[in-house]
């Protein structure tokens, strides 16, 4: 069992995408929302969610679906 970081945005639908989908691989997510928290995100991050399996950056919702299949 994993942990994966998700950053994401509360009217972002892969980021509710990404939290159902580690779930339902039997990992455990750990979501941080950025909506009201706009310093946190990194510049060169151009859309989210930003998924991290530890300290290594998967990418987006796309990357991460592969990372799981």
């Amino acid at each position: 069992m994993k942990r994966f970081w998700i950053y994401g945005t509360q009217s972002c639908p892969f980021c509710k995408k990404a939290v159902e989908l580690v779930t339902a691989k039997g990992h455990i997510p750990v979501y941080i929302d950025l909506t009201d928290k706009p310093e946190w995100r990194r510049a060169d991050w151009s859309t989210v969610p930003q998924v991290y399996d530890g300290g290594r950056h998967v990418g987006g919702y796309a990357e991460l679906e592969q990372e799981l299949a």
